[in-house]
């Protein structure tokens, strides 16, 4: 690992372009990307006009989202492990996977108070902790395979890289300088800032959304996102459009510890709350209470207007293969 005051190359992610409209939609495409999606909308802006959800209940979007940390690694217990190990092999230790099944168990009991019991979609990292800690939680969580929807391994959510194999003394260096610099823009040597993260976790919220309108994720669906502590922190920043100042003040949940967020719909105007648990866990300044409000009414504006633009286009299909079959006839 080079020395911490080095340069290292830019690294940065462009956004997902979504080419063409899904089949039978009455509108192409049009541009939203991932600000649209964050906000209700489909990817890059599409409604699926031809959802039976869409049309009657508002955007087809999850019960909850709930994100969890991997279990304690062997990397948490002794950081050499990264001298000799490469992160993304590191394994979880034996208290690391009981308590992966103990988060588990919390994700049963929220599901248990459900009136609906409704299927599992899950996200995990490509790291190998982060897919022992999903098979821990899934057994800990008595899910079958029926209850599990899909299962997709996705490197967006990966942890922030911090240059293959870790010299401990320079790390220690680079640590020390990133809590001057500050975590959002401190670039690794060779590595990641969480600039890099957050970009790319914003590319993968196409995917996710697109899961949404068109895939197997239902309104009934607790989707589980299994990453890590960074990780989880600069999707919440992009979900939540939180400053970097706020950020900034975050920390890292514990291990395997859950952030839940609940979906509240009104009008057809989609918001998810992050609980109280979850905001401690991760010290949520008090400053981020103020934006929140706002942050709901926008939300909630836009997927609203989006539904009701939906129903409107349901209502123009109607009539066009009306139309049709009055020619055909």
């Amino acid at each position: 690992m080079g020395n911490c005051s080095s340069s290292a190359p830019v690294y940065a992610l462009t956004d997902v372009e979504a080419k063409t409209a899904a089949p039978g939609n009455l509108a192409a495409s049009k541009p939203g990307g991932v600000e649209g999606a964050a906000l209700g909308q489909g990817p890059r802006g599409r409604v699926s006009f031809d959802s039976t959800e869409a049309q009657n209940t508002g955007p087809r979007r999850p019960r909850r989202i709930v994100i969890v940390r991997h279990g304690q690694s062997q990397g948490n217990v002794d950081e050499s492990t990264y001298a000799h190990t490469p992160d993304w092999t590191v394994e979880l230790t034996e208290q690391g996977i009981e308590q992966a099944r103990e988060a588990g168990r919390k994700l049963a009991e929220l599901r248990a108070a459900d009136a609906t019991k409704g299927p599992v979609f899950i996200y995990s990292s490509p790291y190998k902790r982060c897919q022992q800690t999903a098979n821990a939680l899934i057994e800990g969580a008595g899910l079958l395979e029926e209850d599990v929807t899909g299962r997709i391994e996705e490197p967006r959510i990966r942890e922030q890289d911090f240059g293959n194999f870790q010299d401990i003394a320079a790390m220690t260096e680079c640590k020390a300088m990133r809590n001057r610099f500050g975590r959002f823009f401190y670039r690794f040597p060779n590595g990641e800032s969480g600039a890099d993260v957050y970009d790319r976790v914003s590319t993968w919220l196409e995917s996710l959304f697109r899961e949404m309108e068109f895939g197997g994720i239902n309104e009934d669906t607790t989707v589980v996102l299994v990453t890590h502590g960074l990780t989880a922190r600069l999707f919440l920043m992009r979900w939540y459009h939180w400053s970097v100042e706020i950020f900034e003040e975050t920390r890292n949940p514990g291990n395997a510890q859950l952030m839940v967020m609940e979906r509240e719909m009104t009008h057809g105007g989609v918001y998810y709350n992050l609980t109280k648990e979850s905001r401690e866990q991760i010290t949520l300044p008090e400053k981020a209470v103020k934006h929140e409000d706002v942050e709901r009414r926008r939300q909630m504006k836009i997927s609203g207007n989006m539904f009701s633009f939906s129903q409107k286009a349901a209502k123009m299909n109607s009539f066009a293969a009306s139309d049709e079959n009055s020619t055909a006839a």
